[in-house]
């Protein structure tokens, strides 16, 4: 569903260039497990949503299943109905509500699965590329002899895209907003595609009208941001780009953007692994590096990104969820202090994108004794004790973490008592 095939992944090139772990870990890899008797111990990754939960598929003798996989990276089969054909998940939202595509030999077919309702087709549509928090999705299906994008509502039902002026071939989406807004690409051809943007109230446009680039949009975010591949006819290579109405389209070099999230963070690759491109940047971070470690897996896409930071990404059998890693800092005041005075101690926890939710404590510690905790606020945790024994005391704060953040310690705080 996404411009994968434009990208030629070779596996050799990938190790030979993975870089060297950096000193500060940014991400913890896991890799998401197989079903129960996997005939080839494979697994796909298309989608996660803030919860931390993955959609993609997993391989069974004969089938390829619809899963989803909970942060631990143990996946759940959705099923397949009558145990016939091959399934994807292809999107989830934050209720965890999935959509994706069930294809036998003789049909394809639209699903829409709940936790209680379990997998329910959707008549009319023959593939979904993406959902939204509100239950629409955005797939296609054969109308004659093409193929139609189609916008789904579960209220309204279907409605077609429509048809790009002069643009020959089908309509396929791939990626829809909270707003409803669809992009994707159409074309006869996977190698002359051309971007579009749907709106209910607009419909159907050219991404950048009269551009003449051969480009695919593949997400789009709350804040109406877009990002894709497109051909670049001076090296002959396909390029990431990401796109708004006030910025126009952005080259952000060799490879292709497959995710933003809405603040503008992007996942994809750079033509030979997974990258990202940090909110604002075009240089983008390959993600082995951010993982550390003498070993780290080999990725060659990096799929989507949630709130949190969290990324889905592909290996060359396996998915992984990619979690950030935090740091905590500490500081005091004041530092020497009195005997009896207080002292506040401020906990600062960040990761490589986004802060801890509000709320979640942060223990302080003087060796092995708990002093007490404290809630975050953006970030950021005040703990105030005047208990403190003469002396030198060795101070420390612990964030636990949590499914989407990984925990950490400080270093150890000299307070001076007096």
């Amino acid at each position: 569903m996404h411009a994968m095939r434009h990208t030629l992944i070779l596996t050799a090139l990938v190790v030979l260039f993975a870089s060297q772990a950096l000193t500060a870990q940014s991400y913890k890899a896991t890799a998401l497990k197989t079903l129960p008797k996997g005939s080839a111990s494979q697994t796909q990754v298309w989608a996660i949503n803030n919860s931390g939960v993955i959609a993609g598929s997993c391989s069974q003798p004969s089938h390829l299943h619809p899963c989803i996989w909970s942060t631990n990276g143990t996946a759940q089969d959705l099923g397949l109905p009558n145990n016939v054909g091959n399934g994807i998940s292809y999107g989830i939202n934050n209720s965890g509500q999935v959509a994706g595509t069930i294809s036998t030999s003789s049909n394809s077919f639209a699903f829409n699965w709940t936790q209680t309702g379990g997998l329910q087709t959707i008549s009319g549509l023959g593939s979904a590329a993406a959902i939204n928090d509100s239950g629409d999705i955005a797939g296609t299906a054969f109308t004659g002899s093409s193929v139609h994008g189609y916008f789904y509502n579960p209220a309204s039902g279907l409605t077609d895209l429509g048809s790009l002026p002069g643009v020959k071939g089908g309509v396929f989406p791939s990626g829809i907003n909270s707003a409803g807004h669809v992009v994707g690409y159409s074309g006869a051809s996977i190698y002359l595609p051309i971007a579009f943007l749907w709106t209910n109230s607009s419909g159907i446009s050219e991404l950048v009208p009269g551009s003449g680039l051969n480009y695919e949009a593949l997400a789009i975010n709350n804040s109406e941001e877009v990002v894709g591949t497109v051909y670049n006819s001076g090296d002959g290579y396909w390029h990431a780009f990401q796109w708004s109405q006030s910025t126009g389209l952005q080259d952000l070099g060799v490879g292709e953007a497959v995710g933003i999230d809405d603040a503008g963070n992007i996942v994809g690759d750079n033509g030979t692994t997974a990258v990202i491109w940090l909110k604002g940047s075009t240089t983008p971070k390959t993600l082995d590096s951010l993982i550390g470690g003498k070993t780290p897996p080999v990725l060659y896409t990096a799929i989507a990104l949630n709130a949190s930071g969290q990324i889905v990404s592909s290996g060359a059998k396996t998915g992984y969820l990619l979690t950030p890693t935090t740091k905590t800092s500490l500081t005091s005041s004041p530092n020497p202090s009195n005997i009896g005075q207080a002292v506040t101690f401020t906990a600062t926890v960040t990761s490589i994108i986004s802060k801890p939710p509000n709320g979640e404590q942060v223990k302080f510690s003087s060796g092995t004794v708990v002093l007490g905790s404290a809630p975050l606020s953006n970030g950021v945790a005040t703990f105030t004790t005047s208990s403190l024994i003469k002396g030198t005391n060795s101070i420390t704060a612990t964030y636990a973490g949590d499914p989407n953040f990984v925990g950490s310690k400080s270093a150890v705080l000299k307070q001076v008592v007096q």
